[in-house]
């Protein structure tokens, strides 16, 4: 048994060997700060301590398990392919004497009970196989994501001017071409992380014409503005929280004061102005981008909505980013 006491045969004191997942030292991150990587390590102890990990382990993984293989399940375990009773599928049969009567029920209109509540289910049980997502008890990992889910919306369309959301997602590394490339040598590859910015909602009327039966008429709808950014990290740096947020500060910064604080950005094909000037000199043929208006300076909290990959953006060494906090500029981030 996986709970209640334990069994005198099995929970002994002999000798055990097994493997658990540990977090185990990997090096060093750019700050200096230890990395780990789970991996499974050997372990020896007794049969006792074996089965307490085990339970363990399994009320872990309890609550991220269905309780139903089968949603929807047959409730007749022997379904009749021939759903009509009085056919006989074999010609050559006796006809059943109980299939006889063309009309089974020989009264189709029963009284009603006078002692019978004509509100309560006749059946208790109705829905005996109810669906696992629409009880939090029997699913709570695919009820909690859709509650998730249902929030974003819900802020979405409920969010003030001056709240910004920002969905994010590392994309796929994108390789350099060169003019010339050593022999077996692999290109340069470069980590992409694609940013969907969406700021400053507004209403707009919009006019919808006839369309066949349909007449025309005008609708108000709940717009915002939305740009996309591309952040693009140098040849073998890897995706990391660190980079994210170096990126996120920018795009906040950037809508705030109309310039960036750390990398170099581009926008219709010219460079943006930086917090005291730029690292090195536009060469010839490209052009710098003149200062700008703000296009929100009213900004006051933004809701960052990741993918929750442990290795780029909530690493084990980036707890403190999941909660809000209050960012150099005035702005709080969540």
């Amino acid at each position: 048994m996986v709970f209640g006491d334990d069994c005198l045969v099995e929970c002994t004191d002999d000798i055990c060997d097994w493997q658990e997942w540990k977090q185990q030292a990997r090096g060093s991150d750019h700050d200096g700060q230890p990395t780990y990587a789970p991996e499974l390590v050997p372990v020896r102890g007794t049969r006792r301590e074996f089965l307490a990990y085990q339970r363990s382990a399994i009320a872990a993984a309890m609550p991220h398990r269905s309780a139903f293989t089968n949603p929807n399940p047959n409730p007749n375990p022997n379904p009749n392919p021939n759903p009509n009773p009085n056919s006989n599928p074999d010609p050559n049969a006796t006809p059943n004497p109980k299939h006889s009567n063309p009309n089974p029920n020989p009264n189709p209109n029963p009284k009603p009970n006078p002692n019978q509540n004509p509100n309560s289910n006749p059946n208790p049980n109705p829905n005996p196989n109810p669906n696992p997502d629409s009880n939090p008890k029997l699913n709570p990992c695919r009820w909690r994501s859709k509650m998730l889910r249902r929030g974003l919306k819900v802020h979405e369309a409920l969010k003030p001017n001056t709240t910004a959301t920002v969905w994010s997602d590392y994309g796929a590394q994108f390789e350099t071409d060169r003019l010339y490339t050593q022999t077996c040598a692999r290109r340069e590859r470069h980590n992409n992380c694609p940013s969907v910015i969406g700021f400053a909602p507004y209403r707009e009327t919009i006019e919808r014409p006839a369309r066949g039966t349909r007449q025309a008429s005008t609708e108000t709808v709940r717009k915002q503005r939305v740009f996309v950014v591309f952040g693009m990290f140098k040849a073998g740096y890897k995706p990391d929280a660190r980079s994210y947020n170096v990126q996120r500060e920018d795009i906040e910064y950037f809508l705030k004061h109309g310039e960036t604080l750390h990398g170099e950005w581009w926008y219709e094909g010219k460079r943006i102005p930086r917090v005291d000037g730029h690292r090195e000199p536009l060469p010839e043929g490209l052009s710098e981008r003149e200062q700008e208006a703000p296009w929100a300076p009213q900004l006051t909290h933004t809701l960052d909505v990741l993918d929750g990959c442990a290795a780029q953006f909530a690493g084990k060494n980036n707890y403190h980013q999941v909660t809000p906090f209050r960012c150099g500029f005035d702005l709080i981030a969540t």
